[in-house]
């Protein structure tokens, strides 16, 4: 029994054997700095607004409860992966997951979810990258139109991350996610400093428009909702790590979640509400200290940030259509994904096309953006995991899945779920405790419930 409490939620970690400590592994601090950059971004200009409208006790609430249910979403996917990949194929994603384990119309629920999800995502990314990159040029006096259209903007920022969105898997992008992850250290640094040294709000800044109590109780929710969401990139992430780090990853996801992305969103969400007063807006970091030198590298940096979460968040985008369009039976055996490098550009070419349409001709995204991330997103972070979870306790019973990480085990991938489960007894980890399964039920109820009254406010209530 004492041993079993010292197994990591996944199974996968073992603590005796481990020679070097995960800090010291490169490939699951990369994986930490994508992760990161994923789910952090354009949100936390968001997070002021919502902390003025909610108040912070409600605000850190959501903030820690979104963390805890953010990182056992994570561990539910890749508990699913250990489970199925045997018997799914070179390559297991979610809607793999969800055609072994629901069936196929939930398979095809989860891929036209997951693909709305990604195309907003990346419009909304590009649109804001966009924007304050506009900004910081009419700062610098460059005021020619040619050079701060968002149309021109939106074209060469396209042009620039296309290649990017090409590469093989996500691995290939590792410079990149520390490069955004870096740059968005020195923003939450600087961000910090300036409140605590300088905590005055300026008169160019808006003032937050007043909400009945009705209303700014479920206002924020659209925001709250997804702030952790990047469900979407574990999997691509785990396959691509080497299997001496994969057992990390329950520590990838929890180090992403608790103590980067929680630390930074109290941040942004609490410090502008302590420092510059409760009426303090979402673009405060756009007029606050126009003066500072500090602020202005962190809007460079922060444009920088969003930057790099286009490729991170278009490539799996890429590969669910690519799959979609190119990949034939046995080509999975000649090219990641069934797809050529041709397919995966002429594909990233539709994909673009797409996004300048949406970016150059939308004046905003902020409706848009709640609508899908209420639906698509909810979807994605807490209700698929947690039917695959609870999918797989009701197939598994009390026995356990044939381990990914089993190098003995040989299964066909034609055979039936009943023979690929092996009586394990008490070495069984997250199918013998049940208080796991109360926490999916409960994350189920709670998507369903927080998606649908998220998905009524962002249709009838404007956005933050």
């Amino acid at each position: 029994m004492e041993s079993d409490s010292r197994v990591s939620l996944l199974g996968n970690e073992s603590l005796a054997s481990t020679k070097h400590q995960w800090y010291r592994d490169s490939h699951v601090l990369s994986s930490i700095a994508t992760l990161s950059v994923t789910a952090i971004g354009a949100v936390v200009l968001t997070l002021p607004a919502a902390t003025a409208t909610v108040g912070w006790v409600p605000t850190l609430f959501a903030l820690v409860l979104f963390a805890v249910l953010g990182d056992l979403s994570n561990q539910f996917l890749v508990h699913a992966y250990d489970s199925c990949h045997h018997f799914g194929g070179p390559e297991v994603d979610m809607e793999t997951l969800g055609r072994m384990l629901l069936g196929p119309r939930w398979a095809v629920a989860i891929r036209v979810t997951l693909i709305l999800l990604l195309l907003g995502a990346t419009s909304a990314v590009n649109l804001i990258a966009v924007d304050m990159v506009s900004n910081l040029l009419t700062e610098f006096g460059v005021a020619h139109f040619w050079f701060t259209s968002r149309k021109a903007l939106s074209l060469a920022n396209i042009l620039l991350m296309w290649p990017l969105a090409t590469m093989r898997d996500l691995s290939k992008l590792g410079w990149v996610s520390m490069v955004g992850f870096l740059s968005l250290m020195y923003v939450f640094a600087a961000v910090v400093w300036v409140c605590l040294t300088d905590p005055r709000l300026e008169t160019n800044v808006r003032e937050a428009e007043p909400a009945t109590l009705s209303v700014r109780s479920v206002l924020a929710l659209p925001i709250f909702s997804v702030i952790y969401c990047a469900q979407f990139q574990v999997l691509p992430l785990y396959e691509s790590l080497p299997a001496d780090s994969r057992r990390h990853i329950s520590t990838i996801s929890r180090v992403t979640n608790y103590a980067v992305a929680l630390p930074i969103y109290m941040g942004f969400g609490l410090l502008p509400y302590f420092s510059l007063g409760a009426g303090v807006r979402s673009d405060f970091l756009d007029h606050a200290w126009p003066a500072s030198q500090i602020m202005l590298g962190s809007r460079m940096l922060l444009a920088l940030v969003n930057l790099a979460k286009f490729p991170l968040i278009a490539l799996p985008l890429r590969d669910l259509l690519s799959d979609l369009i190119w990949t034939k039976e046995g080509q999975h055996e000649h090219h990641v994904g069934g797809v050529t490098w041709k397919g995966h550009f002429a594909v990233m070419g539709g994909v673009n096309a797409l996004i300048f349409g949406v970016t150059a001709f939308s004046k905003s995204l902020g409706s848009l953006t709640d609508i899908i991330g209420s639906s698509c997103g909810v979807l994605i972070v807490f209700v698929f995991p947690a039917m695959l979870y609870l999918a797989i306790k009701r197939s598994t019973a009390d026995h356990v899945v044939i381990s990914a990480f089993d190098e003995s085990a040989s299964v066909d991938s034609d055979q039936s779920m009943d023979q690929l489960v092996l009586s394990l007894g008490s070495k069984s980890v997250m199918t013998s405790r049940r208080p796991l399964k109360v926490v999916a039920v409960s994350m189920l109820v709670l998507g369903t419930l927080v998606g649908t009254v998220s998905l009524t406010c962002s249709i009838l209530l404007p956005p933050l």
